[in-house]
């Protein structure tokens, strides 16, 4: 897309197998400089070897996310926006515990849920980014090692 080439990066992640350390896709993201608020735009990026990973035949690369606003995190709400056009998005009853409990959270039964739902998205080969929770490292590592280049 015209603007991921003209416009500068803010922020690139890099997606890294975590047996070969291949590159196997890229996270790249800005923010408009709107006077009445900036936009994130975020782009995820799938190789062949990331979408072997997710056991998928191919990403739809041409995906992307935009997040404005205020009060939250723009990258993640961008980067899940994206994620959710791609098909590789869970709803947040499919992932309430593993977001938004912290593995500190001694609450009986949540770290049967936090479990139970893990489970589910390896299964369904699901990266698990709520919009604007700011969890998208976390997310990304349960497949990719994940490095942040800017």
């Amino acid at each position: 897309m015209r603007h991921f080439i003209d416009h500068s990066m803010d922020k690139v992640t890099l997606l890294l197998d975590k047996a070969t350390g291949e590159e196997a896709g890229k996270i790249l993201a800005y923010y408009t400089d709107n006077p009445a608020g900036s936009v994130c735009h975020a782009k995820v990026i799938m190789y062949r070897v990331g979408d072997k990973i997710l056991g998928r035949e191919e990403s739809d690369n041409d995906a992307e996310g935009r997040a404005g606003g205020y009060g939250y995190d723009k990258y993640s709400a961008a980067v899940a926006d994206c994620l959710h056009k791609m098909g590789l998005s869970c709803n947040r009853g499919e992932m309430d515990a593993f977001t938004f409990h912290n593995s500190d959270d001694k609450t009986t039964g949540v770290e049967e849920k936090r479990k139970e739902q893990l489970a589910w998205i390896v299964e369904n080969k699901k990266i698990p980014v709520y919009s604007g929770s700011g969890n998208v490292r976390q997310a990304f590592e349960i497949y990719f090692r994940v490095i942040e280049v800017l």
